[in-house]
C-alpha cells in the first residue's frame, strides 16, 4: 500500500464529475479543459485525480476482476452514472483499486470507528499512519482536509447548496448528526443483496480468478472484501438470501461446514448481475436490508 493523501484541492466528486471527466481525458487534444468542463483549474485538476482513483481513466480492454465487461454493462445500464446503484457500485471500485485514497482505505477498511467527531477521526487516523507508514511525513492540514472531503461526500453536510450534492451521500454510509456534530458510520447499510453479490464476484475475480467458491471468514482478512468495506455482517447478508432472484439463485449457493462460510458461484456472471440490478431499481427500492 502507498500513501497518497490530499490531490483532491480539498473537493469531492461532484454530480456527474466522474462521467464527465472520464470522456475528457478520454479525448487526445483537449487544451482547454476549463472551457471543456465548465469549471476553474482547481477543479480541473479534482476532477482528474478522481478519475483516475476511480480507475475511469484505465484502457477499456483490460480485465480487471472483469473490468471490461463491468464497464460495458454499467455504461449500458447508466450512462450518465447517476442512478443510486452506481453509486454503491463506484465506492467498492475506489475502495478496490491500487489508487484509492489512503484516508478512504482506512476510513472504510481498517477503521473501528463508528461513532466519532474530528478529533476522534484524527487521532485515530494518526496512530494508524504512525504504525503503517513510520518514515513517512505529512501535514497536520492536509489530513484535515481529507477529513472534511471525505465526510462531505458521504455525510451530505452541505444540502443547503445544491452545487455541492454528492451522489455517494444518498449511499448513507455515513450519518451526520448537527445538532452533536458528530459522525456515524453506518453498520450494515441497506443495499441491494444483487449489489453485494455483484461486488463479491469481482472480489472473485480478482483474488481467485481459478476458484467457483470463496470462504467468507477468510476473505475478511483482505482490505477490499465487500462486506468489510460496507461494514455488512455475513450473517446479515445470509437473512436477506430470499430477496434474491430465482434466476440468480439458481447459480450461487450458500454452505456452511466447520466454521466455514463458503459462497459458490455456478457460471454466475456480471452481465446477469448487472441487468438484475438496474432492472430491480426500475420496480422498487434498493433498500432490503
Amino acid at each position: 500500500m502507498k500513501l497518497k493523501l490530499s490531490g483532491h484541492e480539498t473537493f469531492y466528486p461532484r454530480e456527474h464529475w466522474l462521467l464527465r471527466g472520464s470522456r475528457w481525458i478520454g479525448k487526445q487534444n483537449s487544451e482547454y479543459p476549463t472551457d471543456e468542463l465548465g469549471v476553474g483549474i482547481n477543479m480541473v485538476k479534482s476532477i482528474r485525480y478522481w478519475v483516475n482513483a476511480f480507475g475511469l481513466d484505465r484502457d477499456k480492454e483490460e480485465n480487471l476482476f472483469g473490468e471490461s465487461e463491468w464497464m460495458s454493462h454499467l455504461f449500458k445500464h447508466d450512462p450518465d452514472l447517476d442512478k443510486p446503484a452506481t453509486a454503491f457500485l463506484l465506492h467498492y471500485r475506489l475502495l478496490a483499486e491500487e489508487n484509492c485514497p489512503t484516508t478512504w482505505k482506512w476510513f472504510f477498511s481498517y477503521s473501528d470507528l463508528i461513532s466519532f467527531d474530528k478529533e476522534n477521526f484524527m487521532r485515530s487516523y494518526k496512530d494508524w499512519l504512525r504504525d503503517t507508514f513510520p518514515n513517512q511525513k505529512y501535514s497536520e492540514r492536509t489530513l484535515e482536509n481529507d477529513f472534511q472531503v471525505l465526510t462531505g461526500m458521504y455525510a451530505d453536510t452541505n444540502k443547503t447548496d445544491l452545487f455541492y450534492t454528492s451522489q455517494f451521500a444518498d449511499c448513507n454510509l455515513i450519518k451526520y448528526n448537527s445538532h452533536t456534530k458528530r459522525f456515524l458510520r453506518v453498520q450494515n447499510p441497506h443495499i441491494n443483496i444483487h449489489i453485494l453479490l455483484l461486488t463479491l464476484l469481482q472480489f472473485k475475480f480478482r483474488h481467485f480468478p481459478e476458484s467457483s467458491s470463496i470462504d467468507l471468514e477468510t476473505c475478511k482478512h483482505y482490505d477490499d472484501f465487500p462486506l468489510r468495506v460496507f461494514r455488512i455482517d455475513s450473517d446479515v447478508l445470509f437473512e436477506q438470501w430470499n430477496h434474491i432472484h430465482r434466476t440468480i439463485e439458481k447459480k450461487i449457493h450458500f454452505e456452511r461446514t466447520a466454521g466455514m462460510k463458503n459462497l459458490l458461484f455456478n457460471k454466475l456472471s456480471i452481465s446477469e448481475l448487472m441487468n438484475e440490478i438496474y432492472q430491480t431499481q426500475s420496480k422498487e427500492s434498493l433498500v432490503l436490508f
